[in-house]
């Protein structure tokens, strides 16, 4: 069964932290290689090649998705006759959704599976149209997803608003 939490970035320093902190290297590499088909990025251990279990949407370089996130901001700023510049971005503005998706190891799924479900879950609830990095972390005794998902619509430039009564799949 999965244990879902949500929480909102309103930090420009804590979303650049949180997304350095969900892609970090010692949670998300795996011991092995997995199907190259998967797109997972490739690093090497120990002389080995081996899949990190980071993936994005709409994000052209996952080690640059803080920038990214952040150039779709200032554009649909300026489109909207918004402040640009990220010191001025107000306090109480939803900069993205970290979505916490705990597995229990009694679900018996790979690493490769929770992932996906991750991924599916971040799709359903944007429609498509946000920018997200999502990372699995192996590092504990559970398998779990953290995903960053931009507030900013990159069709519309407007703001993805997390409605209390919405349920996470």
């Amino acid at each position: 069964m999965v244990v879902t939490k949500v929480k909102q970035i309103k930090s420009v320093n804590k979303l650049a932290e949180g997304i350095k902190y969900i892609e970090n290297g010692a949670k998300t590499i795996g011991t092995e290689l997995l199907d190259p088909d998967l797109n997972f990025p490739i690093k090497i251990v120990n002389g080995q090649p081996v899949s990190q279990l980071v993936s994005g949407h709409l994000v052209i370089d996952i080690e640059a998705a803080y920038s990214e996130f952040m150039q779709l901001k200032q554009l649909a700023n300026l489109e909207k006759g918004r402040p640009i510049n990220n010191e001025e971005l107000v306090k109480t503005d939803v900069l993205a959704h970290h979505v916490i998706q705990s597995f229990s190891p009694e679900d018996n799924l790979t690493p490769e599976q929770v992932h996906e479900i991750g991924r599916k879950t971040a799709l359903e609830l944007t429609g498509g149209s946000h920018q997200f990095v999502i990372a699995t972390h192996l590092d504990k005794g559970h398998l779990h997803n953290h995903i960053y998902i931009n507030s900013t619509n990159s069709i519309t430039l407007n703001k993805f608003r997390w409605q209390k009564k919405l349920r996470v799949p």
